[in-house]
């Protein structure tokens, strides 16, 4: 690798603002080429980011020999071919989460990239907030397990607001976009569930809501909620037989927690760099620096995992996206 990392970026939305925000604040790495199919989206980002190649091609950009690692911020219809074409061209890729669209996409993926040996990784960056790393630490301490987990992820998006959550070619809807993080925070910290619940709301191909149970031994539970028609203050609970963890308003990007014990209340406070994404991104300079593959932290097994249980979760919901985007 070069002495700083050289990013390129496929699709410059509102996400990809946020990534390359924060991608200036590290000295390992900086952002060197854009691609998006339209000049006037690549010419509102260079307003205010700087980037040394533009294309209107994604092609191109992964073309060019000088971009060592590409992040995927595209729809979430379009992750699984732009990996296959990165691993193509040889590029390293960060793709945003969800990192495909079902389970039998992801296992392609892991075949590709240890077929290539190139590093691979879902951008699900609650995973490395400092204050999450914190929090997972301190629970892998405790004797006891955790007893359930509520936590949800619901916004107001009424239809016409954002198109793209309504599009069922884009994989739209609650359950890939937002209901991943629930998920996944049930999953990591409790593990693999015995029995799956789920209903929701399908409405023209997405769904809309969804509300779903994990079930574990001795009666033991996560449940889990995600809404795009409904506001929430998106608080986390975590329950053990003699504390509560609570992650309080909008637990994704959380910088504290709180233990609540013997009627006690302890704040933990962990900052974080930017709008968060800068610790994911010097996880990927770390795994790069290293020659790893797949990421430590979140391997692509787990990306497996998470896509497992939203196929399980979507068969409960009937919900079914068009076959030009589930295929392999």
């Amino acid at each position: 690798m070069p002495q700083k990392i050289r990013w390129g970026i496929l699709g410059p939305g509102k996400i990809a603002r946020k990534f390359a925000h924060d991608l200036q604040f590290s000295n390992h790495g900086y952002l060197y080429a854009l691609a998006s199919r339209s000049a006037s989206r690549i010419e509102s980002f260079q307003k205010d980011f700087s980037v040394a190649r533009q294309y209107l091609d994604y092609e191109e950009l992964l073309q060019d020999p000088d971009v060592d690692v590409v992040y995927i911020a595209t729809p979430h219809s379009h992750h699984y071919p732009w990996i296959l074409r990165c691993l193509e061209y040889g590029k390293a890729v960060l793709c945003e989460k969800p990192i495909c669209i079902n389970a039998a996409q992801v296992r392609e993926v892991i075949r590709k990239q240890q077929e290539t040996g190139l590093f691979v990784m879902e951008a699900l960056w609650t995973r490395f907030l400092p204050a999450y790393i914190h929090l997972r630490k301190e629970l892998d301490n405790q004797i006891l397990d955790i007893t359930s987990i509520t936590a949800d992820f619901c916004y107001y998006s009424p239809r016409g607001a954002v198109p793209r959550v309504y599009e069922p070619h884009l994989a739209g809807g609650s359950l890939l976009d937002i209901g991943i993080y629930p998920l996944f925070l049930a999953l990591d910290l409790m593990g693999p569930p015995v029995g799956l619940q789920a209903t929701g709301w399908v409405d023209q191909g997405v769904d809309v809501r969804m509300t779903t149970t994990l079930q574990y031994d001795q009666g033991r539970s996560a449940m889990l909620y995600s809404d795009v028609q409904s506001a929430t203050r998106m608080d986390a609970i975590i329950r053990l037989p003699e504390k509560v963890y609570v992650i309080p308003h909008q637990w994704h990007k959380m910088d504290e927690y709180l233990v609540v014990e013997d009627q006690r209340t302890t704040r933990h406070e962990v900052a974080k760099i930017g709008w968060g994404y800068f610790h994911e991104i010097e996880h990927v300079h770390q795994c790069l620096s290293q020659g790893l593959s797949q990421s430590p932290l979140f391997p692509l097994s787990q990306s497996l995992q998470l896509a497992h249980y939203m196929d399980a979760i979507r068969h409960e919901l009937s919900l079914i996206y068009p076959e030009a985007i589930e295929k392999i």
